[in-house]
């Protein structure tokens, strides 16, 4: 009835159920996490929200869950700006790292903040079997990091 009423059968709009792509979730990098003892917080890519406060419950130690409604400002005027390393990034990530307790990055491939993060000193990559994120963790984190 919305269809019919929504004028869609006359512009041949028809909805297509095919399969979306899936990117799979990090589960390499939790067991990592869990296995080092890293206790932080992590910032994360916002598709990995609410996988990580599922495996990592109770303590849900993420910065972005995945409601957008709630974060809509924190998100574009912090989140956002740091993830894509926007002038003045720096600022706001130390700032994220120290109020939030960040102890940890969990992001996609390819996401700016990755390749600044390689290059400073204090951050540690460590490699998962995971494909397609990277987890850098802050070396000052008390892990047992190899």
């Amino acid at each position: 009835a919305i269809v019919a009423l929504s004028g869609a059968r006359f512009v041949g709009i028809v909805p297509a159920f095919g399969e979306r792509p899936v990117r799979p979730m990090p589960e390499a990098a939790v067991r990592e996490i869990a296995r080092s003892g890293i206790a932080g917080n992590v910032l994360n890519s916002y598709r990995m929200g609410g996988f990580l406060m599922f495996r990592l419950y109770p303590e849900e130690r993420v910065v972005m869950d995945g409601r957008n409604d709630v974060y809509g400002l924190f998100r574009d005027r912090v989140y956002n700006p740091v993830l894509r390393t926007d002038p003045g990034w720096r600022a706001h990530f130390e700032e994220l790292v120290e109020t939030h307790s960040v102890d940890w990055v969990l992001l996609d491939v390819g996401t700016p903040l990755i390749e600044r993060l390689r290059n400073e000193p204090g951050w540690v990559e460590r490699r998962t079997t995971d494909v397609g994120t990277v987890l850098l963790v802050r070396a000052s984190a008390g892990s047992t990091l190899d």
